[in-house]
């Protein structure tokens, strides 16, 4: 059910105008109410016609509701519009006043009105929610007469959504599995795993699959996918055993329609190849650590970002999502890699003795420069 805030202000001047907003044609009300939205974020939400036809449904229920105007309707659902969405929300604001309100006094008002009954309900899905991607808007201006007087009236509705794809990288989910995987290798004092299309062995392979398959409600990232599928593939001894070094991840993150709706489903599919190592590498990642949580998080890795490695010679950069994956001289010294981090004149030292140790670096901690 869509909540309601009313709001009641008494302005004495001036004239009214009425606009309405159709598809991606937003009135000067919806313009500014979207910007005040968009104040609160790093990046911009967008403008999604299928959001907006949700909202038009809001307000139409609300209009009806309220004032009886128009006709009875059922607000839509992203399911209904076909929008696959993850996770979102919604809140409806209603303002009632006398006469002329300027446009942007009346998008402040809606938009601190829906701020406050979404902070009241100390809901983190928010419009402010750096997961969420999208936006529908639809603020609607009509005159009623209640008790003998005659207002002006603003309904307002704002639908903000995370769409499934923005879940479907399947490489992004790859990455972070290996990550994880090789983190509880390098604990373990395993070589790290190196993914099948970087090294060309002769081999033997064992390969099995595992499908996981979420309610649409319970996934929130990439990297909730990646760590649902590691704690399900950790209770595999095949993938910790030392005789294996090399692997190939398929990874398929797919929407599946269901009797309720909609799931997220991901099939992970491993082939593990059992090589002899010849000559030494370094495999890690370079992220910063933008949540502060202590570990690599999908997004976080700094892809392209250059480095030095010495004793091996190798100047590089890192590939995507911050991987490192060089091949380095064995001199006996172990390795020391520098890493020019851009726009912040930071070098990242990190030595090791060994090798094959897999890595991660955060530029964010201070104690690794």
């Amino acid at each position: 059910m869509h909540k309601i805030i009313k709001i009641w202000i008494c302005i004495f001047a001036g004239a009214f105008v009425v606009s309405t907003a159709q598809g991606k044609d937003l009135s000067s009300v919806e313009l500014k109410l979207m910007g005040l939205i968009n104040q609160q974020r790093d990046v911009d939400l967008v403008l999604n016609t299928k959001l907006c036809l949700i909202a038009e449904s809001i307000v139409a229920a609300s209009c009806y509701n309220e004032f009886g105007i128009g006709d009875a309707v059922t607000p839509l659902t992203a399911e209904d519009v076909g929008y696959p969405m993850v996770s979102g929300g919604s809140e409806v604001a209603v303002l009632m006043f006398s006469n002329y309100m300027r446009t942007g006094n009346a998008a402040q008002i809606l938009f601190d009105h829906i701020l406050q009954q979404i902070e009241t309900n100390n809901d983190e899905n928010s419009p402010s929610s750096a997961e969420m991607l999208e936006v529908g808007i639809q603020v609607y201006e009509t005159q009623v007469e209640l008790n003998g007087m005659r207002f002006n009236a603003y309904i307002g509705a704002v639908v903000w959504g995370q769409p499934m794809s923005a879940l479907d990288d399947s490489e992004l989910v790859r990455n972070q599995i290996l990550n994880l995987l090789n983190q509880q290798r390098a604990t373990l004092s395993i070589a790290p795993l190196f993914p099948e299309d970087m090294i060309s062995w002769d081999y033997e392979s064992s390969g099995y699959s595992v499908s996981v398959r979420y309610e649409l409600e319970s996934v929130s990232s990439q990297a909730n996918i990646a760590n649902t599928v590691f704690n399900l593939l950790g209770e595999n001894d095949l993938l910790m055993s030392a005789d294996f070094h090399s692997v190939g991840i398929d990874v398929a993150v797919d929407l599946a329609e269901t009797e309720d709706g909609y799931a997220v489903e991901c099939r992970v599919t491993f082939e593990m190849h059992d090589a002899d190592i010849e000559g030494s590498w370094l495999i890690g990642v370079v992220y910063a650590d933008l949540n502060e949580n202590g570990v690599y998080d999908i997004g976080e890795g700094l892809a392209k970002n250059p480095m030095v490695i010495y004793d091996a010679g190798i100047h590089s950069k890192t590939a995507s999502a911050g991987v490192i994956c060089e091949e380095i001289e064995s001199s006996g010294k172990g390795y020391q890699i520098i890493l020019f981090v851009p726009d912040q004149n930071l070098l990242i030292h990190e030595a090791n003795q060994s090798n094959q140790e897999f890595i991660l670096i955060n530029i964010n901690d201070e104690s690794a420069y």
